[in-house]
């Protein structure tokens, strides 16, 4: 891989920067604070969208600008790639995050996330062994070589990825942890469905031993059966025998109750005979009665007498209903004039009416009108109230224009809440420029350097340098105040903005301007009705008189209905009635009674006295006795029949009754010859059912047995999904042991570790060897200690020499991202002169100058530092500045 440009825009000091690099040694330096190290950031944000530690991504944009950018282009054998990323401010019109790579100008990939594994796979290396063995952070060129040996072994780790399997190894372990603690739940399923196996297998013996006994008792069974077979025969008999006994008991009993009842039939039968011998006398008496004998004419005096009657009520009601309409007719004549003044009232009534009609369309749209300004009138009144009630609520904030207040205040949030990130910034740049000053005061403690430079420096220089660094501190501290006191008034200042921001956006707040609008609305609209109203006003004057006329004539027709109803009424009678056809009807009906009158004297002429009323009354009971003597005198003959019938059943009756007496007797004797058979066949019987009881039971247990074996398949089934689970978790147990025993550090660890050992120590000699350093030999072992000898003698690391170490550190360094990627394109170092006396910084420089530059092992290496005097040996150099808070690079 070779950084051919990386270019910076808006990205934390840099505004637009750009810098293209070569192949060789590229040198970029630069004061402290003056943006070098940011320069290394945007590698990392671009490759892998890291931000430098930790910090927010918003906090790696320029302050005052809305978003930032990087892009860097890189060479891998024949491909070139273009990575890009941009963040921005939330809120910005700009995208907030965008991404892409391009492989020879091609689109790849795109999104933060796809870019990032797409650079994976184009590194074909993960990005913390590329950082670790690619970048060289500030302080950490010696790492390898010092330290102790545990920190030595976990850098080396780091840097080679075994401390990546450890984690592996560790969360396979937890993994393998959960799953033993997820085993342990269905550790009662096996109990249980070994449990419901072994009662499944006591069940099935158990069934064979009763089939066995089962099939012994069916055996006895049929013998039984048999036998009682044999029997059977005899017992049926015998229960017919009783059956035809019960039967016979029965219809002996029926005839005996039979033959006393027609005997009580035939007594009632005489009796009434006796009776009848008195019946001839009492017809004749009745025959001779003249009101029987002369009955026809008795019925047609009778009958004349009703019409007669009849015809006479007629009479009275015609005279009554003639009076009636003589009286009706006079008090028609009284109300007739009181009708008229009804009618014309009425009729004028309607008139009125229409023309209401006519205009009431009009008076409506008034009163709608009247009634809706009144209404807004009302509503306004309350709005008003509610409308001082929110600003009484609010205070004394400003509620004229509450959006765009919302909106200034949102503004001045966002300007406030900018200011803060740069106080932030601003703060950490101060903290790391006392921090760089206190380690700068700290080298010069006793001693006669420039910490930056390397010069010698007399006593009077060194205390001005440190006057000059204390005051500088002393600077610092005294912004830093300042910027604290400045950060707590912003914080305040916020904290009131919001409670404002908070108020205008409350409920009551947004009520206010929907309030002002609808009482503006409500006048508009009420303005407009009172005008409109005008136009409206004669018709509603009209109406309003034709109203009050209504209203007149209304009542003085309700004062004539009573009236009116009178005469409707006594019109209706008289129309009802026909005068003439009623005295029609009266003189008819008086020629009718003459007619009858002279029709009843000429019956009582024949019939030689006045038929009493009563007396002829009683004429229909002789009737009705008279037919019903004539019919007894006909029974008369029907009962001595009948006697003669009863006294025939009866004879043959008793020759039945005779018969089943002999029946009796006989089946009682053959009875007694069965009643043995009985006695045998229910001792049988008895045994019979205590066996199939037995047999019963056998089957009954057989199937509460298969039942239980069902259930317990059935419990079986349902535990089996945990069971299996239980045998899943065993089994991935054991494979995971197996895979975390290979992570481990006795398992794929031992093997890197034993590869690497002898890898790096290999490459090291072979970077020691073009160093021309007077070492003997380099080995590292695998726990990677480091041994030196020199002169035929182990030498410890403390014991080599300033320039010893940087080297032995450099060829570590270079000869671990060898293995680690196979060879080695680009190396990339952050002040690797940091913390080194003048002695070792002429070393790293010699090493570059003599062994590095131009090495094809390392065709390109990147070096930040503040130590100007490596320029000398770069190939492209490069000086970053900031000016007015901005850098800029500018190249050598």
């Amino acid at each position: 891989m070779i950084i051919e440009s990386i270019h910076l825009k808006n990205f934390l000091s840099h505004e637009d920067s750009e810098i293209n690099f070569d192949p060789g040694i590229n040198i970029i330096t630069g004061k402290n604070g003056a943006g070098k190290t940011s320069i290394l950031d945007a590698m990392k944000f671009a490759l892998f969208s890291d931000s430098r530690n930790n910090e927010k991504n918003i906090e790696m944009i320029k302050k005052g600008k809305k978003n930032a950018e990087v892009t860097i282009t890189f060479r891998i054998n024949n491909d070139e790639y273009e990575i890009f990323r941009s963040l921005g401010i939330k809120g910005s019109k700009n995208l907030e995050r965008l991404s892409y790579a391009k492989k020879n100008g091609l689109l790849i990939a795109e999104t933060y996330e796809g870019v990032t594994s797409e650079i994976s796979k184009i590194l074909n290396v993960s990005k913390d062994v590329f950082k670790n063995s690619v970048f060289v952070e500030q302080g950490q060129m010696d790492s390898l070589i010092s330290g102790t040996p545990k920190e030595r072994k976990q850098v080396f780790s780091d840097i080679i990825g075994l401390t990546l399997l450890s984690k592996n190894a560790d969360k396979i372990g937890k993994i393998i942890g959960m799953l033993r603690s997820e085993s342990e739940q269905y550790l009662s399923s096996e109990l249980k469905i070994d449990t419901y196996k072994e009662n499944i297998k006591n069940l099935e013996n158990e069934n064979q031993n009763i089939a066995r006994e089962l099939e012994e008792m069916k055996n006895a069974e049929l013998a039984l059966k048999e036998e009682l077979n044999g029997l059977d025969k005899n017992i049926k008999e015998l229960n017919g025998l009783r059956e035809n006994i019960k039967f016979y008991e029965k219809r002996r009993a029926d005839i005996e109750n039979s033959i006393e009842r027609i005997k009580n039939d035939i007594n009632k039968l005489n009796n009434q005979l006796s009776e009848s011998a008195n019946l001839s006398m009492e017809i004749k008496k009745i025959e001779e009665n003249p009101y029987y004998s002369m009955r026809k004419i008795m019925d047609e005096y009778f009958i004349k007498k009703r019409d007669l009657e009849k015809l006479q009520k007629s009479i009275s009601d015609i005279s009554s209903k003639i009076e009636t309409y003589n009286k009706n007719m006079e008090n028609l004549k009284a109300v007739e004039q009181r009708h008229k003044i009804y009618e014309r009232n009425k009729k004028l009534l309607d008139e009125k009416k229409s023309l209401m009609a006519q205009n009431e369309v009009n008076f409506r749209e008034y009163e709608h009108m009247l009634y809706r300004i009144e209404q807004i009138k009302n509503q306004q009144k309350s709005m008003v109230i509610q409308l001082n009630s929110l600003k009484a609520r609010l205070g004394n904030i400003n509620t004229d224009n509450i959006e765009e207040e919302k909106l200034r205040i949102g503004n001045h949030m966002e300007d406030l809440e900018r200011e803060k990130i740069s106080i932030k910034k601003d703060v950490a740049s101060l903290n790391r420029d006392n921090i760089e000053l206190q380690q700068n005061i700290n080298t010069l403690q006793g001693k006669s350097v420039c910490p930056l430079c390397g010069s010698k420096l007399t006593d009077d220089h060194i205390k001005n340098i440190l006057n000059e660094y204390n005051l500088k501190r002393s600077e610092n501290f005294q912004r830093l105040n300042k910027l604290v006191e400045r950060n707590q008034e912003i914080d305040n200042e916020l904290k009131r903005l919001k409670t404002v921001h908070d108020t205008l956006n409350s409920a009551d707040a947004s009520a206010i301007p929907a309030l002002l609008h609808d009482i503006s609305v409500m006048t508009s609209e009420r303005d407009k009705l009172t005008g409109e109203m005008e136009a409206f006003k004669p018709q509603y004057d009209a109406y309003k008189q034709l109203e009050a006329e209504v209203k007149a004539l209304e009542a003085d027709i309700n004062a004539g209905e009573r009236a009116e109803e009178e005469y409707n009424r006594l019109k209706g009678f008289l129309e009802s009635m026909d005068i003439n056809e009623l005295n029609k009807e009266f003189n008819n009906y008086n020629n009718e009674v003459n007619e009858i009158i002279k029709n009843l004297s000429d019956i009582e002429g024949k019939l030689n006295f006045v038929p009493d009323y009563n007396v002829y009354n009683n004429t229909y009971d002789l009737q009705s006795r008279l037919k019903k003597l004539m019919d007894d005198e006909k029974l008369e003959s029907a009962i001595r029949a009948k006697i003669d019938m009863y006294k025939q059943n009866m004879e043959s009756m008793e020759e039945d009754l005779n018969k089943i007496i002999r029946d009796l007797k006989d089946q009682n004797d053959r009875i007694r010859l069965l009643e043995n058979d009985e006695n045998k066949y229910a001792e049988l019987r008895a045994e019979y059912d205590e066996l199939s009881g037995k047999i019963n039971l056998a089957i009954a247990k057989m199937d509460t047995n298969n039942l239980q074996k069902d259930h317990y398949n059935l419990e079986i089934k349902k535990y089996s999904g945990d069971y299996e689970r239980l045998k899943k978790i065993r089994s991935a147990i054991v494979n995971l042991e197996k895979i975390r025993g290979a992570f481990d550090v006795n398992g794929i660890q031992a093997l890197i570790r034993k590869d690497a050992s002898a890898s790096i120590t290999n490459l090291t000699r072979k970077y020691l060897m073009s160093f021309n350093l007077d070492f003997d030999d380099i080995s590292i072992d695998e726990n990677f200690n480091i041994k030196v000898s020199q002169n035929s003698m182990e030498q410890t690391l403390e014991s080599l020499s300033g320039g010893e170490k940087t080297a032995l550190a450099i060829a570590l360094r270079l000869s671990v991202a060898e293995y680690v990627l196979d060879r080695i394109s680009t190396v990339i170092m952050d002040e690797p002169t940091n913390f080194l006396d003048e002695d070792r910084r002429n070393n790293l420089k010699d090493i570059i100058q003599y062994s590095l530059k131009g090495e094809t092992n390392i065709p390109q290496m990147i070096i930040i530092t503040h130590h100007s005097e490596l320029t000398s040996v770069a190939d492209n150099s490069y000086e970053v500045v900031k000016e007015n808070g901005t850098s800029h690079v500018i190249s050598g």
